[in-house]
């Protein structure tokens, strides 16, 4: 025992004796390292700015939807905002230029609905609904982001801003502002429970809601038909659809005859506000501009997914 400790007390010895040459092997690379990572970026920041202080991201005439964005979504906030009016901008720009207000490394984002004193958002809305409608429109609406081409981090900034918020609240606008046209589909019900019980649970709204539904196929071959068409690629938006209607209960029991079971029971429950009765969509601009039409039927594409998911099931 006692030689155990003598042991013991060696190797603390040793251990302590040493600590420099520890500290120089791990724990000052570790700290010059630490250091290095916090002051590259202030560094670089200094070299294309001059100034050591992080440029916010100058937001004029900013839309309820993107203020919402940013509230909901933590990673828009690892940018430091300021919010304008059109007004400031024009005052700011007519005294010192907007070129000055760049130069530092600022990034400037305007949103601007198209129209003088036309809120944005109203704008966007308008376009989904008359898209819904079936009109061939196109939106005016648009975001401009200004930066000095001469400050590398000015650059930075605002190609981070764009992939890092912009990009994604456009991408989520039509769910935000689309309304029905973002909604455009059939309303769900669970297959299983027509296998399980020979019942099944609708929304109030089915009652008289009717849909068209679109086989996967005939989308994909909407695709390739425009992708083969140079001339409808102008930059214009298409709805794809088929017109074959059918009512949700009608839906239901064409499901139920497919799977083989007799009477079944139909219930409803729930309501859901803002569902329109038909979701019809007008397809004449594909079909005018390229050779597309479906293929695809309902009762067909019902064949299909019905006999997958019994295979599937009995896996």
């Amino acid at each position: 025992m006692r030689h155990i400790v003598t042991i013991y007390r060696w190797e603390l010895q040793r251990i302590f004796s040493n600590w420099r040459k520890t500290a120089t092997l791990f724990l000052l690379p570790a700290v010059i390292l630490t250091i290095a990572l916090n002051i590259f970026p202030l560094l670089m920041n200094y070299l294309s700015t001059g100034s050591f202080v992080s440029r916010p991201i100058i937001i004029v005439n900013a839309p309820d939807s993107f203020k919402q964005y940013l509230d909901e979504n933590i990673d828009a906030n690892v940018f430091s905002y300021e919010f304008w009016s059109s007004n400031r901008l024009t005052q700011v720009t007519k005294e010192e230029g907007l070129h000055n207000v760049v130069k530092n490394g600022t990034v400037v984002c305007t949103f601007w609905s198209g129209e003088k004193n036309t809120d944005f958002d109203k704008k966007i809305s308008e376009y989904y609904d008359e898209l819904y409608s079936g009109a061939h429109v196109e939106s005016n609406a648009v975001v401009y982001v200004a930066y000095s081409a001469s400050s590398m981090g000015g650059q930075a900034l605002a190609e981070q801003f764009k992939q890092g918020v912009l990009d994604k609240y456009q991408d989520g606008l039509i769910t935000i502002l689309g309304k029905e046209y973002s909604q455009i589909g059939s309303d769900l019900f669970s297959i299983d429970s027509f296998k399980h019980t020979g019942k099944v649970v609708l929304l109030e709204n089915s009652r008289v809601n009717r849909r068209t539904f679109l086989n996967n196929y005939d989308s994909c071959s909407a695709v390739l038909a425009l992708a083969h068409t140079d001339s409808a690629l102008d930059g214009t938006i298409y709805n794809v659809a088929t017109d074959e209607e059918i009512s949700i209960i009608d839906l239901a029991r064409l499901c139920a005859e497919k799977m083989g079971i007799e009477n079944p029971v139909i219930e409803f429950s729930g309501y859901r506000a803002s569902d329109p009765e038909r979701r019809l969509l007008n397809t004449d601009k594909i079909r005018s501009r390229t050779s597309w039409a479906p293929k695809v039927d309902l009762a067909r594409g019902l064949d299909e997914c019905i006999r997958n998911y019994l295979a599937e099931d009995r896996a």
